[in-house]
């Protein structure tokens, strides 16, 4: 995972202190709590790879999902699950008594920081050789692309199409589909119009955490109510190794 690595700077920018209750952030760790669970793999031995400061981990392990993160950047866990991700480290490096007791790997919007996450995927299957599931997110639809993707690195934002050419004969796509449908007319005013968006996310305080839960329960609905296959500012796709 050479250079791809966030910088202290991109950190703080985007993980400071209690950002776990953004609205963002809560309704897609309550999104990957209920994909797992629908795809029994809630009881797995599971890895996010790329994992920051470990804001899913906590969560999944709020959730009683036995989870666990590694992280290439140097960066400081959350207090709560300091004994649970693995900071500074390469995944592909991790001791092999970990690496060969994980069913599923997390990356969560972790791939699109990456050139060639196909090679990527390879290692993963190489390194992982007991899981047998890869949970992917990343944001999707190029024509969505703005300053904040210049900003943290990405390489492409994802569709259906692209998503699918990620598999491989021994790596099947068992689902894919969009989400935060209701954001993308936000982010196409944004990237067409305005042209620029904040780098800086900053945690909610106050009386802004009870907005911030009503804006992550409009965006858990609009994943179980809309169709996956309508264009949204995020995709979600789970895939399965055969061996």
């Amino acid at each position: 995972m050479t250079g791809s690595a966030f910088t202290g700077e991109q950190f703080d920018a985007i993980y400071p202190d209690g950002i776990g209750g953004h609205y963002w952030n809560h309704a897609r760790n309550r999104i990957i709590v209920r994909f797992l669970r629908k795809y029994k793999r809630s009881k797995d031995r599971i890895l996010e790879i790329g994992c920051g400061r470990g804001v899913v981990v906590e969560y999944l392990r709020a959730a009683g999902i036995n989870c666990v993160g590694v992280e290439l950047g140097d960066v400081k866990p959350f207090p709560g699950v300091r004994d649970f991700v693995f900071a500074g480290k390469d995944a592909f490096a991790l001791p092999a008594e970990l690496r060969q007791n994980i069913d599923t790997i997390l990356l969560m919007d972790v791939i699109e920081h990456l050139e060639n996450p196909r090679a990527f995927l390879d290692e993963i299957r190489k390194s992982f050789v007991k899981a047998r599931h890869i949970l992917v997110t990343v944001p999707a639809r190029q024509e969505l692309w703005t300053n904040y993707d210049d900003y943290n690195g990405h390489f492409r934002r994802y569709n259906l199409r692209m998503i699918h050419d990620l598999c491989a004969d021994d790596l099947r796509l068992t689902k894919s589909g969009y989400f935060n449908h209701m954001l993308y007319p936000v982010f196409w005013i944004f990237a067409r119009l305005v042209k620029k968006r904040a780098t800086v996310i900053r945690a909610p305080k106050g009386r802004t955490v009870i907005l911030h839960r009503i804006l992550s329960f409009i965006l858990q609905s609009d994943f179980a109510l809309i169709p996956a296959h309508m264009p949204g500012t995020s995709l979600i796709a789970l895939f399965e190794a055969g061996r």
